[in-house]
């Protein structure tokens, strides 16, 4: 469809039962109201930088094809200053500046997340595996080997701890406990088997 040549501004609309091409730019403008698309149009801006389905209305960014009303494929920087909207993000990854809320709207920090006690707030597991390695749930019990934490802190394996242990409660061992160093109980000491190689105190006494 051809437009005749006319340079100058066009006081009505254009309607066009065909394509509009043009070489230079186009502008469109105006102080009220808003572009609308026909249902089941799509706009598309070169290959693949910006499109917009027409039937489902989900916007891909460098995605033909977005299966989300949003769709990115790429990376993603977010910030109120160009020392992060200029960065370039990690390939398909996301830099942020501001907090983050997962759950909520008014989040306290750099990632806040609110969930219900029993449901998992973070998770990592081996890739390919249903079962996962470490657990934080919304009650704020931790899991190491375990998807079920019972306790604050919960592990199902064997520990090793380089440091010292302190606790102001008891400590119960239902198992063998062992003791390559040295041994101090300063209250009751009560499990099934201590295995020790070196120095045991209770109380003072060896």
């Amino acid at each position: 469809t051809s437009i005749f040549p006319y340079v100058g501004t066009f006081g009505g609309g254009i309607f066009a039962g065909g394509n509009i091409t043009a070489t230079g730019t186009l502008s469109l403008t105006g102080t009220t109201g808003t572009s609308t698309i026909a249902a089941g149009q799509g706009f598309t801006i070169g290959d693949s930088q910006f499109v917009v389905q027409g039937a489902t209305g989900n916007v891909g960014i460098g995605e033909t094809n977005p299966g989300s009303l949003l769709s990115v494929k790429g990376g993603i920087s977010i910030g109120d200053s160009t020392d992060y909207s200029q960065i370039a993000a990690p390939t398909g990854g996301m830099i942020v500046k501001g907090n983050t809320g997962i759950g909520t709207t008014s989040p306290w920090g750099l990632l806040s997340v609110e969930i219900g006690t029993a449901e998992n707030v973070f998770v990592v597991s081996d890739q390919g595996t249903s079962t996962p390695s470490f657990v934080v749930k919304g009650s704020g019990t931790i899991g190491i080997g375990t998807s079920s934490p019972s306790q604050r802190l919960s592990v199902q394996g064997n520990t090793l701890i380089s440091g010292n242990i302190s606790s102001v409660a008891n400590v119960t061992a239902t198992g063998t406990l062992t003791v390559t160093g040295l041994a101090t109980f300063n209250g009751n000491a009560s499990t099934t088997i201590l295995s020790t190689t070196g120095n045991l105190l209770v109380n003072g006494f060896a």
